[in-house]
């Protein structure tokens, strides 16, 4: 009986179920181990049962051997039978156990080519892991080299205004100061001059006496309006 092939996947692309066809194929040759045994136990009575006739046929009348004969015969052809249903059989065992040797290789290849790509896999989200945990540590040190960057330009632009803000008001109060004095220089100047005024009309006139009231001092105050017109000399007025 020649080879069978072994088994392939159906038309729809799918896999065997391995398992209901291991059940399958054990529970046939089950069923034919049990037919070889009572063949066997079949054909070793009739055996039995042909080497009591011939035993016997010694002293069975002559008129019965030929019946004899005829049973031997057919004992015989069913010996034959037997003996070939037997080797059939032997056949089909062998032929099934090899199939289903072969199933099992297959289907133990099969589970370690699964077991090779669930490995790669593991390995694979390894990896991935592994990397997007590197490049989350790399930006969240880009992150914060820029964050340390951008307080740092801050705090110096914070000292910068600082120093600034110390500056303009160094600046106004001398300013202020300086103000003050040219207005204190002034203030005096104009007493200076009133009190001159005053002298040159106590002393009845006399330009010899305030010869300072002809200076272009006078002329300045009234312009800004220090002096009243009334409170300059004749003079001056004119």
């Amino acid at each position: 009986m020649p080879p069978k092939k072994a088994p392939a996947k159906d038309a729809g692309g799918d896999e065997k179920d391995y398992d209901l066809e291991n059940f399958m194929l054990q529970k046939r040759l089950e069923v034919i181990q049990h037919r070889i045994q009572l063949k066997e136990e079949v054909i070793a009575e009739c055996q039995r049962k042909l080497e009591e006739q011939r035993k016997r046929r010694g002293n069975t009348p002559a008129g019965r051997t030929p019946v004899l004969a005829r049973l031997g015969a057919v004992l015989a052809d069913l010996e034959a039978q037997s003996k070939q249903e037997l080797e059939r059989r032997r056949e089909v065992v062998a032929e099934m156990t090899r199939q289903y040797n072969e199933m099992q290789n297959s289907f133990s290849d099969r589970i370690e080519d699964l077991k090779a790509q669930v490995k790669k896999a593991q390995e694979d989200i390894v990896e991935v892991e592994n990397t997007k945990e590197a490049t989350r540590k790399e930006k969240e040190d880009e992150i914060a080299k820029k964050v340390l960057s951008a307080g740092s330009c801050t705090l110096s632009m914070d000292v910068t205004i600082r120093q600034l803000t110390h500056k303009m008001e160094a600046m106004a109060f001398e300013f202020a100061d300086m103000l003050k004095e040219v207005l204190d220089k002034m203030s005096q100047r104009i007493e200076v001059t009133h009190s001159g005024w005053s002298r040159t009309d106590r002393m009845g006139g006399d330009d010899s006496a305030a010869p300072f009231m002809k200076q272009p001092l006078i002329s300045s105050l009234q312009e800004f309006e220090l002096v009243p017109h009334g409170d300059l000399p004749p003079e001056q007025a004119g």
